[in-house]
């Protein structure tokens, strides 16, 4: 375990730990707690996580990767996604970003596998734009 994330200025916290960070890409983790106001209703008596909250966790976590590095980010594409099977509340949502630098540093590519107690769950690829200091 690397070091737990606090106080993340986000509406919806959807990482709770980075596992690793380093030049290839960050893996983090969140807690799915069956107390999530979401699972009222998404969906009654079968309780999913929903995807686009999947989607959150990975943009969370290459934020995070970014401000290591020193640079702010922000999302410029949903390439695509795959949903494979259901994050359900007592799961562990295990993030694992590749993170490349594109086109001289103006581009970050990412391609995300995500995992509860090791089994695939989602994958994604996502492109993100680097933020001047004058944008």
């Amino acid at each position: 375990m690397l070091k737990p994330v606090k106080d993340y200025a986000a509406p919806l916290v959807a990482l709770d730990e980075v596992i690793r960070i380093d030049e290839t890409g960050i893996t983090t983790r969140k807690q799915v707690k069956a107390i999530e106001p979401f699972f009222v209703g998404h969906y009654p008596n079968n309780p999913i996580y929903p995807g686009v909250f999947i989607i959150e966790a990975i943009q969370q976590a290459v934020k995070y990767y970014a401000a290591f590095y020193g640079r702010q980010i922000k999302l410029l594409e949903v390439r695509s996604t795959r949903f494979i099977a259901p994050v359900q509340p007592g799961d562990t949502l295990e993030s694992n970003c590749q993170c490349t630098f594109q086109s001289n540093y103006q581009v970050l590519e990412v391609k995300a596998v995500c995992c509860n107690q090791n089994n695939q769950v989602a994958m994604a690829m996502l492109n993100f734009c680097i933020v001047q200091d004058d944008d």
